[in-house]
């Protein structure tokens, strides 16, 4: 189990697997934290639990994806007001 991702302006090459992670989070930023990342192939989230007590749970304003982002039987659970995900200026 993770406590956080912070990963901002991450760049792979290829693709990003996370499937089956629990990550757990109590940061106002996020559990998951991918602002100006740029993934090389596709992101897999599948069956993952992200989880963030104190605001959102998945921040990736500006995120780039080549591929695909898969979210299959996945909980995101955040406290944020204005929502648990937040991908403003996403390219997927």
């Amino acid at each position: 189990m993770l406590l956080y991702l912070d990963a901002d302006g991450l760049r792979t090459a290829s693709n990003l697997g996370m499937s089956d992670v629990t990550i757990t989070g109590t940061a106002k930023d996020g559990a998951i934290r991918l602002p100006g990342a740029h993934i090389g192939g596709f992101l897999d989230l599948d069956r993952a639990t992200i989880t963030n007590t104190a605001g959102r749970a998945l921040r990736a304003d500006g995120l780039r994806i080549d591929s695909s982002l898969f979210m299959r039987d996945t909980t995101i659970t955040g406290t944020a007001d204005d929502g648990a995900i937040r991908l403003p200026g996403a390219h997927i």
